[in-house]
């Protein structure tokens, strides 16, 4: 007889799964000679998946290497999947093959019971996608392809993890293959080729199966009776994995990436983030979120419009408030050092300015104003005065501060706004656009005059010109006998809340609101 003869045999029973009393009867021959799915002699003959172009058997229900019955491995490409030894699009499963094939259809009634197995696993896991996901099994999507994270060298692990060069994917992480598989175990989901030493994807004997109960069955590790492999051991019940992960034949349970897979709906302007378990909705880059929405980040440009060292934060969509840190002052929008409790700046070049709304001073650099000059801000004003406005006015002047100094003839040391100042007494000549008396600066007949500072806000009835708060005067307008409390106002510059700014009879340069 010739030797071959019996060799193949033998090897093409361990390959289909027979059980014939030749192997039994040339187990002496197959020991001695080497035996296996890459049986490189008579692969066509003996092997129910393909061969390779070593004329090695391959599992072939890989995409790198496709096929049934002892056909050439086809590679399918980047949009199929090889389904029962077939090269299909997504989601179609192809032609299937003939059924007269012992060898393809035990093949095929493996994939299947491999694939049922896994779908029985219930809604905790048992390697069942979530209701959405168009792909099957234990696969997920990444970049649109179905994929196996335990083995996709452009996606191990997890997607987007990409093997380097000489790396293959086992069981979810990139590792070498030994050069000698006989002196070093190859990696999970590798066999060791006995002829070539090199490993192989899939199995060439049961010590190629890490899970433990399974055994290799045609180049592949299966569970006997209907299990399935999770989590390195075989499964004759659900595969129970915790909510938001699947159980994985070599990965055990791994979590479910719900923004791959698109089970996850995020809104306008926000992106998907995968978490374990579960997924969130984050605002895009340029967007913050505003109550329940992602709206676009004022605070991302220019800081909002505040100070540098200012803290900016969004509360709608077009409004941000600024408020500067605790060593400036200033509205958020401006923030200046402040001054020491004795007055003085760090810096020599900026002069101390009381604040109206701080104990603390603030430093500016002071400005040329002389006590007594219109004034806007305190940078209009000399070292030694402050700029006083009235509050809502947009027009003051610069009073003397007088903590430390005295105060001229007709004028009074008194606190305003946190600092004291030099301001007219009641009966003494005025400025309306100044309001530089300690009460208020209102018309009169006789010009304007320093007097005892109503209470009457804009609009209300009065009766004589200080029944009005400072900054306003007693008006009847057209000449009608309906008295109110009209707000005073430069043409010049007009800062009226409504209305115009229309030039006050009697009083060159001063105006009222209306």
């Amino acid at each position: 007889m010739n030797v071959e003869t019996p060799k193949n045999l033998v090897c093409g029973a361990l390959v289909s799964g027979l059980r014939a009393p030749v192997v039994l009867l040339s187990i002496a021959l197959v020991l001695s000679s080497g035996c296996g799915p890459s049986f490189r002699d008579s692969c066509q003959a003996s092997c129910s998946g393909c061969c390779d172009a070593m004329d090695r058997c391959q599992v072939g229900t890989f995409r790198e290497a496709c096929g049934i019955a002892g056909q050439a491995c086809s590679t399918c490409q980047s949009d199929q999947t090889c389904t029962v030894g077939v090269c299909a699009g997504r989601g179609n499963p192809g032609p299937a093959p003939s059924a007269g094939g012992g060898a393809a259809g035990g093949t095929q009634s493996m994939a299947g019971g491999a694939a049922g197995g896994m779908r029985a696993g219930g809604s905790a896991g048992g390697g069942v996608a979530p209701t959405g996901s168009r792909c099957a099994g234990t696969t997920v999507e990444c970049n649109g392809a179905c994929v196996d994270l335990g083995t996709d060298e452009s996606h191990c692990g997890r997607c987007g993890t990409q093997c380097g060069a000489g790396l293959v994917c086992s069981s979810g992480r990139c590792e070498a293959l030994p050069t000698d598989c006989l002196a070093k175990q190859c990696p999970a989901d590798f066999g060791c080729d006995p002829e070539s030493r090199t490993c192989t994807r899939g199995c060439f004997s049961n010590a190629d199966c890490r899970a433990t109960g399974a055994t290799c069955q045609a180049g592949s590790c299966r569970c006997s009776g209907g299990g399935t492999t999770c989590g390195g051991a075989c499964w004759y019940s659900t595969c129970s994995c915790p909510s938001g992960s699947e159980g994985h034949p070599t990965l055990g349970c791994i979590d479910v990436d719900e923004c791959a897979r698109g089970t996850q709906r995020c809104g306008a302007n926000e992106v998907c983030r995968n978490e374990s378990p579960g997924a969130t909705c984050d605002c895009a880059t340029g967007f913050r979120r505003v109550g329940s929405e992602c709206v676009v980040d004022a605070c991302a440009t220019n800081n909002g419009g505040c100070h540098p060292q200012a803290t900016c934060d969004q509360f709608t969509a077009s409004q941000v408030s600024c408020q500067c840190p605790f060593d400036l002052i200033g509205d958020g929008r401006t923030c200046s050092p402040t001054c020491t409790s004795q007055g003085a700046c760090s810096d020599p070049a900026l002069a101390c300015y009381p604040s109206p709304s701080s104990y603390r001073g603030v430093c500016e650099r002071p400005g040329v104003g002389v006590a007594g000059d219109i004034c806007a801000t305190n940078a209009d004003c000399s070292r030694g005065t402050r700029c006083e406005r009235r509050t809502g006015s947009s027009i003051g002047f610069c009073a003397r501060l007088c903590a430390t100094a005295s105060c001229g003839a007709g004028e009074t040391c008194a606190s305003s706004s946190g600092a004291q100042v030099c301001l007219k007494l009641n009966g003494q000549p005025c400025d309306l656009l100044k309001q530089e008396c300690s009460g208020g600066c209102y018309a009169t007949t006789n010009g304007a005059m320093c007097a005892s500072e109503g209470w009457s806000s804009t609009g209300a009835s009065c009766a004589a010109a200080n029944s009005c708060a400072a900054g306003l005067t007693c008006l009847a307008p057209g000449g009608s006998m309906n008295f109110t409390c009209t707000a005073i106002c430069d043409p010049n510059a007009p800062a009226c809340s409504s209305g115009a700014c229309q030039p006050l009879g009697g009083f060159p340069g001063v105006g009222v609101c209306g």
